[in-house]
C-alpha cells in the first residue's frame, strides 16, 4: 500500500495518459494490431518502463536529493528505499520475461542500452550541469519509441517516419522539461531567464510540430491532421505569451501543462491520422 501511494504521488493521471500517447503512436508507426488482448499487455510494460525510470531516479539521486532538502515519500520515510529496490526487481523481472517471449536480439539489445543509460545518468558529474543532463536525460524517450519499434520491425527497416517520430518526442519532451522546471525568479536551474526560456520552449514546439507535419506528409495524410497540428502551435505560443506580457507564479502550472499538452496531441494526431 505504502508502495502505491508513493505511486499515486510520483505520476498523475495527466502523466499516465502522456504515456499512453506515446505507446499508441508508436503501435501505429510498427503497424501492430490494436484488436487483440495482447496490446493491453505491451501498455502495461510500456507504462512499467516509465514507472521504472521514477523508482530509478528516485533511488540513485537519493543522496542528492537529501541534501538538497527535496520532499518526496521515500526522503520523509513514508516508503523504504528496500521496498522500491524490490519494486524495481520485479518490474525489471517482467520486462525481460516479456522481451525473451519476442524472442528478438535487437529488442532486447535496446531494452540493455536503456537501462545502461538510466544508470550513467545518475553520474554526479552531471548534477552541477542541468542543461547537459536535460538533453541527455530526454534520449530516454526516443530510444522508449526504438525499443518499442525493435519489437516488431528489424533495424534495417527503420524509415523517416520512425526517425521523425522520435525526434518529436525529444523536442516535445524537453520542451516539457523546460516548462516543467521553469522558475520565475531564476530561470531555468539559474541558468536561463524567463524570456530565454519561453524562446526555447516555442523553438523546441516548432521543431516538434514540423516534424510531426513532415511525418503525417510522407504518409499520405494531410489536411485535417495538419491543421490540428497548426493548432497545436500557436496554443502553446499564445501560452508563452500570456506568461511573457503578465508573469506570475502560477503561470507555471498551466505552462507545464499545455507542454505536456501539445506533445500528448501531437502523439494523437499521429495515431488517429496512421491508424
Amino acid at each position: 500500500m505504502r508502495c502505491l501511494a508513493w505511486g499515486r504521488q510520483a505520476f498523475s493521471w495527466q502523466d499516465w495518459l502522456l504515456f499512453s500517447s506515446v505507446f499508441l503512436a508508436t503501435c501505429v508507426l510498427s503497424a501492430c494490431s490494436l484488436a487483440t488482448w495482447t496490446v493491453i499487455l505491451a501498455w502495461l510494460v510500456s507504462l512499467s518502463f516509465f514507472l521504472l525510470l521514477k523508482l530509478l531516479d528516485e533511488l540513485l539521486d537519493f543522496s542528492m536529493d537529501q541534501r538538497a532538502g527535496r520532499d518526496s515519500f521515500l526522503l520523509r520515510g513514508e516508503v523504504s528505499q528496500q521496498e522500491l529496490w524490490l519494486v524495481v526487481l520485479l518490474v525489471l523481472l517482467a520486462q525481460l520475461c516479456y522481451l525473451l517471449s519476442f524472442q528478438r536480439n535487437q529488442a532486447l539489445i535496446t531494452w540493455l542500452g536503456l537501462m545502461l543509460c538510466v544508470f550513467l545518468l545518475a553520474h554526479p558529474g552531471l548534477s552541477g550541469r542541468p542543461l547537459l543532463y536535460s538533453l541527455l536525460h530526454y534520449l530516454l524517450l526516443p530510444g522508449f519509441a526504438a525499443w518499442q519499434f525493435s519489437l516488431s520491425t528489424d533495424w534495417a527497416d527503420f524509415d523517416a517516419r520512425h526517425a521523425l517520430f522520435m525526434l518529436v518526442l525529444y523536442v516535445g519532451a524537453l520542451q516539457y522539461e523546460l516548462s516543467r522546471k521553469l522558475d520565475l525568479r531564476s530561470g531555468y536551474a539559474g541558468v536561463l531567464t524567463l524570456s530565454q526560456t519561453c524562446l526555447a520552449i516555442a523553438l523546441m514546439n516548432l521543431l516538434a510540430c514540423m516534424s510531426c507535419a513532415i511525418l503525417i506528409t510522407i504518409s499520405g495524410r494531410k489536411l485535417f491532421s495538419l491543421g490540428m497540428i497548426v493548432c497545436v502551435f500557436f496554443a502553446t505560443i499564445y501560452a508563452l505569451v500570456c506568461l511573457l506580457i503578465k508573469p506570475a507564479p502560477s503561470t507555471k502550472i498551466p505552462l507545464r501543462n499545455i507542454s505536456g499538452f501539445s506533445l500528448l496531441c501531437l502523439n494523437l494526431v499521429i495515431f488517429t491520422s496512421l491508424a
